[in-house]
């Protein structure tokens, strides 16, 4: 896969149609296995992978730990396989993950079940080598804002102190209200810079609830999400994409593309398997593709980590 060393991983496409380009990734994955051999700490069988991103040519992933209260990144760059922590006292469930130049959102929640009170936090990478640094930036989100369910996505319009755009998925336990975006601004600041934050602007509902989300930009500062879904099928899971267009000024998500039902391949059995219920994500390897990536589900199972690339 050829990148552009120069152009931040998930952020901007050239002028072109995007629901074209999204229509054009095969649906049929292809298997990829990372050997094992590296030192991953065996964790329980609980735990699972939800989120995960591509960054300076790397492939991030956030698993959960469901004994202790923190979590983990890995990063798979080249034949070095690197792990950190991730604590957040009284949070310790992934909620996606998602990368746009240097800044990595990781969202974690309270519970999985019940709890839907979330925080998200940011980091700052300046390469796959090099430890996180965590931001003095947080959003806490209460019961009453929904918390995050799936997936946060981080696009940037503008530079070079760009604007970024997050979206989260959301969900609402006590009012039931489930499917919807929330999407926040920065305020232009470098995100490294005291005084970095975001702002609320607006909820709009979704078509569909996912997974995980990816955000992508065009060079007109256009605005789309991609949502990725497993929906139960006997033993295993059906995995689903849909493309939404972000209208910034009417404020509002409208589905623009899809279903498309997208097929996994070979790597462990039924559910274990590569799916979007785990890492799921878009990458632009160039400026007139856009892939789709997604892993399965734990990263110690039958000694390789498995993920399905399906080309644009």
């Amino acid at each position: 896969m050829s990148e552009d060393p120069n152009r931040p991983l998930g952020t901007s496409l050239e002028k072109v149609n995007i629901a074209h380009l999204f229509n054009a990734i095969n649906d049929q994955g292809k298997l990829l296995n990372l050997p094992m051999h590296y030192n991953i700490p065996t964790i329980d069988q609980a735990s699972h992978i939800q989120g995960a991103t591509r960054m300076h040519e790397s492939t991030w992933v956030f698993s959960h730990n469901g004994v202790r209260t923190d979590g983990w990144l890995f990063v798979f760059a080249g034949n070095k396989l690197s792990k950190y922590d991730v604590v957040c006292d009284g949070f310790k469930h992934p909620g996606g993950l998602d990368a746009s130049g240097n800044l990595l959102v990781v969202p974690v929640e309270a519970d999985a079940d019940g709890h839907p009170q979330s925080i998200i936090q940011f980091y700052s990478l300046v390469n796959s080598h090099s430890a996180p640094a965590l931001l003095p930036c947080t959003i806490y989100r209460t019961p009453g804002k929904g918390a995050v369910v799936g997936g946060a996505s981080c696009a940037a319009i503008g530079r070079p102190f760009r604007p970024f755009v997050l979206v989260l998925y959301t969900s609402n336990y006590e009012t039931g209200e489930r499917k919807a975006f929330d999407v926040y601004q920065s305020n232009g600041s470098d995100p490294t810079a005291y005084g970095f934050a975001f702002h609320y602007l607006f909820r709009s509902s979704t078509d569909y609830g996912y997974d995980n989300i990816t955000a992508l930009v065009d060079s007109d500062g256009n605005l789309f999400v991609v949502g990725f879904r497993s929906e139960k099928d006997s033993s295993s899971f059906a995995d689903f994409m849909d493309l939404y267009l972000i209208d910034m000024q009417n404020q509002k998500a409208q589905l623009v593309a899809g279903p498309r039902h997208m097929y996994t391949h070979d790597g462990n059995f039924g559910a274990l398997k590569p799916h979007f219920r785990y890492g799921a994500f878009a990458a632009t390897p160039t400026s007139k593709v856009v892939e789709v990536y997604c892993t399965e589900r734990n990263t110690h199972l039958l000694g390789d980590f498995s993920l399905n690339v399906f080309p644009g």
